[in-house]
């Protein structure tokens, strides 16, 4: 059997820790299911039962692990997003979506250089935006599910969070929160055309 054959039929059974988190964003609950909670642990994300002290599952990324570095949920909870770490080894960080009922990979996006400070989805699920890590200084935002970079914008000073703040479907307002007391509420690229 020649090794990656028998890395491949290994089977997680536990993960020991909680891995080093962007800007204290160490975990995501669950929006439907408030005893779950994502954290992330090295290079994988551990779905925990609070109510039965219980790891339930484990979320991998399908390439070489790197450290996972921010979470978030859907708003309906059915997927999970999370960023990698900077790292010097390869290509650059990924945002990595899974679907959270079998856990399969259905997206590893890249755009940042340095590692991906914040993940957020839009209230309709479609979009989501990220922010780098410290060098990076990009705020970037995804059609996910197509796998498209739909804009990016580089950020005046370091951006801790991204999030979008209105109900509405059209998800047209991101509230950014950074460096120094920075915080800004600008229009989302309704066009999607950022400058």
């Amino acid at each position: 059997m020649a090794k990656a054959d028998a890395v491949d039929q290994l089977a997680l059974e536990r993960a020991l820790g909680c891995g080093s988190c962007s800007a204290g964003l160490c975990a995501a609950y669950h929006p439907a299911s408030p005893n779950l909670l994502a954290y992330p642990s090295g290079g994988v994300v551990v779905l925990w039962d609070s109510a039965r002290k219980q790891q339930l599952s484990f979320f991998r990324s399908k390439r070489a692990c790197r450290p996972f570095a921010s979470l978030a949920f859907s708003r309906d909870g059915a997927y999970l997003a999370a960023g990698e770490r900077s790292t010097t080894q390869g290509a650059g960080p990924e945002i990595i979506i899974w679907e959270c009922s079998t856990g399969r990979q259905l997206q590893a996006l890249r755009g940042h250089k340095h590692g991906v400070g914040s993940v957020a989805f839009s209230h309709d699920g479609r979009l989501l935006v990220t922010t780098g890590e410290s060098y990076d200084g990009q705020l970037c935002v995804w059609d996910w599910q197509a796998g498209v970079l739909l804009c990016k914008q580089h950020a005046q000073t370091e951006v801790y969070r991204a999030c979008f703040v209105d109900e509405a479907a059209a998800s047209t307002t991101i509230a950014t929160i950074g460096k120094s007391g920075h915080f800004k509420v600008r229009p989302a690229p309704a066009a999607l055309a950022c400058t």
